[in-house]
């Protein structure tokens, strides 16, 4: 978050400036010593979670933007949350934009059981694997350059024999062609480097998503958990968005010599020595994305010797006609969508 010292927040709205020793993560305030001995009074305030401001200062910047107030109206809190748009809200908020929602609940109810949420849970999963297969990518890089040494190396002393047999007015050919395999050889060489640092990046900012979801999940408040992990969510999709493009930069490079023929029956005549040729071919590594594997699956047809049992019920929105469930699509994840004949619409559930 910020660098440097921490003030007290009640304390600058008075027009006085004190160090703050800590955080309130229900009030999203910084708090002095008074100031906390104040806060630890009040009947309202007595419970809330104080921190370190020092561990606080710990979260990254893009996981703590914690919507504590409502954006559409300044000074009102966010005390409800709904389940339908995935979205805190303040009172007024219910009121209007979301009057029509019938899946209001407050925002202490709906973090109950954030710590063991499958989303959390989910994202977790998917933090691991991305961050595996990113290492993966890398060690391929890694692999690659190392067979792009051998094969130079090999090439280079080929080279070398080839000249041992012709005169020495193929040395300003043989030259040429070193400096072609070495210029070629470093090209793609720094290609696959800088492959190699993009990937180590990526890795290290899984690594540093994953140790900041464990300092939330283990220190902050349910609130703070389930708004943070909506910020988690978008910096994982960023993650598997890349995933899914990189393939199609990602190519497995080689380098092959071909001599010129006219060169080894008439040395003399010859030019150029030879052809330094790239091949390209896929990358070993497979970057489809755990997303990839939540897509649903349709069934044509009709099952038989089938046996069913109820494993959740949903309370489906209230319309101007009763719901005619005819079709859905059911995903590996937390939601399902349903399609209402009668009402004309898709519920997301």
């Amino acid at each position: 978050m910020t660098s440097g010292n921490r003030y007290c927040d009640p304390c600058n709205q008075r027009s006085s400036i004190k160090l703050a020793r800590v955080w309130c993560t229900e009030c999203q305030e910084a708090l002095c010593k008074e100031c906390e001995a104040y806060h630890q009074t009040f009947k309202v305030s007595r419970d809330h979670r104080l921190i370190p401001v020092v561990e606080n200062d710990q979260f990254p910047t893009s996981l703590v933007k914690i919507k504590a107030f409502c954006e559409r109206h300044a000074l009102k809190r966010n005390e409800f949350y709904c389940t339908l748009h995935e979205e805190p809200m303040c009172a007024i908020c219910v009121a209007n934009e979301h009057k029509n929602c019938d899946a209001i609940v407050t925002i202490e109810k709906a973090a109950e059981n954030a710590k063991f949420s499958p989303a959390l849970a989910d994202l977790e999963d998917r933090m691991y694997y991305v961050a595996n297969l990113l290492g993966k990518l890398k060690q391929d890089r890694v692999l690659n350059i190392q067979v792009l040494d051998k094969q130079k190396t090999h090439m280079l002393l080929e080279i070398k024999r080839f000249r041992e047999n012709i005169t020495r007015h193929l040395d300003m050919l043989e030259k040429e062609l070193n400096t072609e395999v070495i210029e070629m050889h470093q090209k793609h060489v720094d290609d696959l480097n800088l492959q190699v640092q993009e990937l180590d990046n990526r890795i290290h900012a899984i690594r540093d998503y994953q140790q900041s979801s464990k300092k939330i999940k283990n220190q902050a408040t349910n609130v703070h958990l389930l708004l943070a992990i909506r910020e988690l969510e978008h910096l994982q999709l960023s993650q598997e968005e890349y995933l899914e493009t990189i393939s199609d930069r990602l190519s497995r490079v080689d380098i092959n010599l071909e001599f010129n023929q006219n060169a080894v029956e008439i040395p003399t005549l010859a030019k150029p020595l030879g052809f330094i040729q790239t091949k390209i071919s896929p990358c070993y590594v497979f970057t489809t994305t755990e997303r990839v594997k939540h897509a649903p699956l349709y069934v044509k047809g009709i099952l038989h010797e089938t046996r069913t049992e109820i494993k959740h019920d949903f309370i489906v929105p209230r319309s101007d006609r009763n719901a005619a469930i005819t079709g859905g699509a059911f995903f590996l994840r937390w939601k399902n969508v349903l399609a209402d004949n009668n009402n004309k619409r898709l519920l997301i559930l």
